[in-house]
């Protein structure tokens, strides 16, 4: 995998997998910023947000984790911030919000 690609491609690539019936395959793409990016991450996240409401936990947040980097980088979080995310009563989308707000912040104070 590129150098440039964004933390947890590789990873992603191998969960965004499940989704897909058999013998299809997603690739990781290029961005116009030379940075690698893995396809399918914000299908898998909406089929984990749906998961972790129903109370799967686990394996469901990690996947959920990992494809943070992935969505802050192809501008989701910004479109719909984490504060957005967290409010109402999706508990998935309150996970996903949460976690963003911390990675967020933990970049904020690596520059």
């Amino acid at each position: 995998m590129s150098t440039n690609a964004v933390e947890n491609t590789e990873q992603l690539a191998g969960i965004n997998q499940r989704i897909l019936a058999a013998g299809e395959s997603l690739p990781a793409v290029k961005l116009q910023d030379g940075s690698t990016v893995q396809t399918g991450t914000v299908a898998m996240m909406l089929h984990n947000v749906a998961a972790y409401n129903r109370g799967e936990r686990g394996a469901v947040e990690r996947e959920l984790e990992l494809s943070i980097p992935t969505l802050v980088k192809v501008g989701l979080l910004d479109l719909f911030v984490p504060d957005e995310w967290i409010a109402g009563d999706n508990a998935g989308r309150r996970f996903v919000g949460t976690k963003a707000k911390e990675y967020l912040a933990l970049k904020a104070r690596a520059v």
